[in-house]
């Protein structure tokens, strides 16, 4: 931040928005209206200081989390104090405020804005910004616009219950609802080949009827019911790849190269690279057995990859097989940026694995019984293999429909040779091919012959206000 900016930062900092002598300042009204602490309230009332410096710094349109907007559109209706105090003391231009107009147009607009207005405010504050005041783009224009004024006093506000996993905290599944369809599904299918039976009707709510039926039909309607359940589950696994899905083309996604090769490749894709990367920096060699790689130089490794490549070597974790494992966990943060902007599967996909366990279970009650019967059980045993397997299939980490479409753009871009790229920006793309017949062949052979025991994937691209007598919209 320049001297300029601070100066303007302090005048900032320094206005008062909460009137003296005033029983239900600004403050308490912020506060009241949006159901918030006092503290929140408070720390909502700093950012959005924050937001009006950036709105006049910038050199670019921004716009404001929801919680900032809020504060902007009460500070707005404080029209004498805004127009005539703040803007002409404090910043000594006017600040305009802008709304969406609506529309798909809008929507990509603002989500870049937003996207543009986190990043300045890291540049300029050399700090994140809070997650529970700007939330990401997904929640800023998901969650977020749903926003409405409710009378307390008519209505009564129960939250929805929400279950959020540890590696996507944004993320949110109903369980419940998906055990419950699950429940209801395999029930349908149980009652069918009953009725179709002709059994009485009370023989229905019997479960050791269920149980004690035709091996055969009781096979066939626990693969039925398999595959009627895998085809919910990649279903709701669709549904959920669109909803985080990004409002912009995929022409506009820029990647860097790390974050190109997890697209392309997964991990071990975008650790080649980085192997690659330091070879070509003279920090690395491969040895002359062509087993390990040994250390030349440390350098300065220009990515958390890069640096965590060098300390397994220093670490003596240097044999190919043993450093691809080392180093696997460095691949996390590009796994996750390309989770944000929708062009990798996230976790949240795993949990549509919670559809099976009701039929798990009833596998598994039937093989117990089949077992303790002394009847055969191999067939029941294989099915009971496949439903295990099935929900790790369906929710395997691979690219959404949104990624395979960014990655072909950057695919054909480069297969057009307008640009000249670099060899470790090729290799991203195409794979360990590319090493051939180069002075780097030998290290693509001993690559190839060597995978990590898993790959992952990830990638990312990227908000309005004015500077000086600008403008800023909620796009809410």
């Amino acid at each position: 931040m320049n001297e300029e900016a601070q100066t303007l930062y302090q005048r900032i900092l320094a206005y008062p928005l909460d009137s003296a002598g005033a029983s239900f300042n600004f403050s308490l009204r912020l506060a009241k209206e949006n159901g918030w602490t006092k503290e929140y309230c408070r720390r909502v009332i700093g950012e959005y200081k924050k937001f009006v410096l950036l709105a006049m710094t910038a050199g670019h349109v921004v716009s404001p989390s929801d919680q900032v907007d809020q504060a902007w559109h009460l500070h707005l209706t404080y029209t004498r104090a805004y127009w005539e105090d703040f803007c002409t003391t404090a910043l000594g231009a006017p600040l305009h405020h802008e709304p969406t107009r609506g529309g798909h147009a809008e929507k990509q607009k603002f989500w870049q804005l937003y996207q543009q207005t986190l990043a300045s405010y890291e540049r300029l504050f050399n700090e994140k910004p809070p997650a529970d005041i700007w939330p990401t783009p997904e929640q800023r224009f998901g969650r977020d616009v749903h926003f409405v004024r409710v009378n307390t006093q008519q209505h009564w506000l129960t939250p929805k219950p929400t279950f959020s996993w540890p590696t996507q905290a944004w993320q949110q599944v109903r369980a419940l609802p998906l055990l419950l369809l699950s429940v209801v599904i395999g029930g349908c299918a149980a009652v069918l080949p009953l009725l179709v039976g002709s059994m009485t009707a009370a023989d229905v709510f019997w479960f050791d009827s269920f149980m004690t039926m035709n091996a055969k039909d009781f096979l066939v309607l626990y693969a039925v019911t398999g595959c009627s359940l895998l085809l919910i589950a990649s279903a709701i696994n669709d549904y959920w790849s669109m909803s985080l899905q990004p409002p912009y083309p995929t022409g506009r996604v820029r990647l860097s190269t790390e974050q190109l090769a997890y697209l392309a490749g997964g991990s071990d894709r975008l650790i080649h690279t980085a192997l690659v990367a330091l070879i070509e920096q003279g920090n690395i060699k491969l040895s002359e057995d062509k087993q390990r790689f040994e250390l030349v130089s440390p350098g300065q490794p220009k990515s958390p990859v890069e640096q965590a490549i060098i300390d397994a070597i220093n670490n003596g974790r240097n044999e190919i097989t043993d450093l691809l494992a080392a180093v696997k966990y460095s691949t996390a943060a590009i796994h996750n940026s390309l989770v944000a902007q929708g062009l990798w599967v996230g976790a949240i996909h795993h949990k549509t694995g919670l559809l099976f366990i009701p039929l798990i279970l009833l596998g598994l009650a039937r093989l117990s019984l089949g077992i303790s019967a002394d009847r055969p059980v191999g067939f029941l045993i294989a099915l009971l293999i496949i439903t295990v397997l099935t929900p790790l299939m369906i929710g395997h980490d691979k690219r959404t429909s949104y990624g395979d479409e960014a990655l072909k753009c950057y695919q054909s871009a480069n297969e057009s040779g307008n640009m000249q790229q670099s060899l470790c920006y090729i290799l991203a793309i195409t794979g360990l091919s590319v090493l051939t017949n180069t002075a780097l062949a030998d290290i693509g052979g001993a690559l190839a012959s060597r995978r990590s025991s898993n790959s992952g994937g990830g990638g990312g691209c990227g908000g309005e206000c004015g500077g000086a007598g600008g403008c800023g919209g909620c796009g809410g």
